[in-house]
């Protein structure tokens, strides 16, 4: 019983890491005028992250490790829009964003929970 136990998560470890896809598809964070964060999680090799502004490839960042990835992008321009892909051995992502704009503000709103005193949140 705990050798066919065993062999059965080998059996599973080699064959996440056979078929290694994004454990987290790619996402963004810290968000600015001239700088972002592109995030994701894979286990593949051979990753690679193209850059492009205005539909022209911009820049390419090669050799990433497998892992829990980081990866900060500095030196944008305000206002523009980028396009990037993540490329690995047996998976692809495409998205784009913009940078923020540096002549306009932002405002939002933070409203917490509502569950509880229906009236005194009404909007």
């Amino acid at each position: 019983m705990k050798k066919g136990f065993l062999l059965f998560i080998e059996f599973i470890t080699l064959s996440t890491l056979l078929l290694a896809k994004f454990i987290w598809s790619p996402y963004l964070t810290n968000q600015g005028e001239t700088y972002i964060t592109i995030n994701f999680k894979t286990l593949d090799e051979n990753i690679q992250v193209k850059l492009y502004e205005e539909n022209v490839l911009f820049q390419t960042i090669d050799n990433i490790n497998p892992g829990l990835i980081h990866l900060k992008i500095d030196n944008l321009k305000p206002a523009t829009k980028y396009g990037f892909e993540v490329i690995t051995n047996d998976d692809y992502y495409k998205g784009y964003f913009y940078t923020k704009d540096n002549k306009k503000t932002l405002k939002f709103v933070v409203y917490g929970d509502t569950r509880y005193y229906d009236k005194q949140h009404k909007i």
